[in-house]
């Protein structure tokens, strides 16, 4: 799927449903950020390492915590804030939106990564 604008992505979407990645991607998109989207652990390391983003986001359910430990330790090496969807709350220091979500609040939250991600002066304030 391509980035909702042709500016670098500021959010990583990673999950397996074609259809939570398009919705998502879509809502960030009509909010003014620039996204890519991943269905796999693999392409979401290939796509972090090629772009600047800022936010990587999760659908953790569909994923073993061990194979989402080498992306979440990329995204940190890369300065990126973590966004995790997920019926429990994994271990680690990133932001939570417990399933079933509404999008809403999902997107708020990611929001709130990338204003610390960007502007971390004012998000310690």
């Amino acid at each position: 799927m391509p980035a909702a604008t042709t500016t670098s992505p500021r959010v990583l979407v990673l999950d397996p449903s074609a259809e939570g990645r398009l919705v998502l991607c879509e809502l960030l998109g009509r909010t003014g950020v620039a996204t890519a989207a991943a269905q796999g652990v693999g392409d979401a390391l290939v796509k972090l390492s090629r772009t600047a983003v800022k936010v990587l986001f999760i659908d953790a359910d569909a994923f073993e915590p061990t194979e989402l430990s080498p992306l979440v330790e990329a995204a940190a090496r890369r300065g990126a804030a973590t966004v995790v969807a997920g019926t429990n709350r994994p271990a680690g220091e990133f932001g939570f939106v417990r399933k079933p979500y509404h999008y809403r609040e999902l997107v708020h939250k990611i929001w709130t990564a990338l204003e610390a991600t960007e502007n971390p002066g004012r998000a310690a304030a």
